[in-house]
């Protein structure tokens, strides 16, 4: 019954089942097959374990009487495909490639927490994708700083082919298109000069939910300065239409800097010189000491300078000093030295 539900039905079948059925259905006709129930079917006695006398009494040898009638005496059982069949089906997967306009392939990296862990983990992805090209050089190792450098610039692509065209019109006298890595770029004033290219040339990076993750590293990078410290660091290399907006949005949002508000400026009051500083004292009465090493001698063995050091100074007294002379002065601090 099982079979005969599979050549009747027309469902997606599993290879197996699948190519069988297909090669009985195209030799033959599906309305042909029919059903014989087993007990009125000779053919099923073995299966049930019978004796051998009821195997000699049965019609095993002639086959049913049926058989030689008409086909329209021919037994007939409505057929119901019962679910053991069911496992044999092709399992379908239906996939959606329409994405909607609101959701965006960059926010896809925002699995990870962190800018520089996006950034390795899309040079890890791209080292999967030349790995199994065939007849392509197998990289292994630690993630080198050119595949670090290609992963961002990937990323960075993404983050412009997702910002809209209407708001991108409002820059195109001040954007270039560079056809080298195919990245926009600010045409700056600064070309002629002798700063490094990112500085004279930045990338350009609209808001979007990655560049605010650059903001949050750069920021904490920077020991959580504030707005304009972080917004300068960000413009050696990039140039964030509005950046002063998104980066006081972004800043805003940081738990530590909220937790600890910033207070104004106390001004430390100088602590007061050593007396060692200010008695009148001969040369070299008060020396400091300082080593200087290791350096290593031709046999090997390792050695260090012992520096005595002693502030010249502190043998005249800073009333004699102010009324000597310049020439006076010299000679006193040769007389020191030698």
């Amino acid at each position: 019954m099982i079979v005969l539900g599979w050549i009747t039905n027309t469902e997606p079948w599993n290879t197996f089942v699948g190519n069988r059925i297909k090669e009985i259905r195209e030799l033959t006709n599906v309305e042909d097959w029919r059903f014989v129930p087993g007990d009125i079917n000779p053919a099923d006695l073995p299966s049930r374990s019978c004796d051998w006398s009821e195997l000699l009494r049965s019609r095993w040898w002639e086959g049913s009487k049926w058989l030689y009638e008409s086909p329209e005496f021919c037994p007939y059982k409505e057929i119901h495909l019962p679910e053991e069949s069911m496992i044999e089906r092709r399992k379908t997967v239906v996939v959606n490639l329409n994405i909607e306009p609101r959701e965006k392939f960059g926010n896809r990296f925002l699995y990870f927490s962190s800018y520089p862990r996006i950034i390795r983990m899309t040079a890890w992805i791209l080292r999967f994708c030349q790995n199994v090209r065939a007849n392509s050089y197998k990289l292994t190792k630690e993630l080198s700083y050119e595949e670090i450098q290609t992963a961002e610039e990937t990323l960075i692509r993404i983050i412009q082919s997702e910002w809209f065209s209407d708001k991108r019109e409002k820059y195109t006298q001040t954007i270039q298109f560079h056809e080298e890595i195919k990245i926009l770029k600010v045409r700056s004033r600064l070309i002629l000069g002798q700063d490094p290219e990112d500085f004279v040339r930045p990338t350009v990076l609209p808001d979007h939910p990655i560049v605010r993750r650059l903001i949050v590293y750069v920021h904490k990078t920077l020991h959580h300065a504030g707005v304009q410290t972080t917004l300068s660091h960000l413009r050696e290399r990039f140039w964030i239409p509005r950046g002063r907006r998104v980066v006081k949005e972004v800043l805003q949002k940081c738990v530590t800097c909220r937790r600890n508000p910033s207070k104004p400026v106390v001004p430390v009051i100088p602590a007061l010189l050593p007396v060692d500083r200010i008695n009148r004292v001969a040369a070299f009465e008060v020396t400091g000491a300082d080593l200087a090493g290791p350096i290593y001698l031709k046999g090997g063995e390792k050695a260090w300078i012992v520096i005595f050091t002693c502030a010249v100074y502190r043998a005249i007294h800073l009333e004699l000093v102010t009324s000597l002379s310049t020439e006076a002065f010299m000679q006193a601090m040769r007389r020191f030295v030698c």
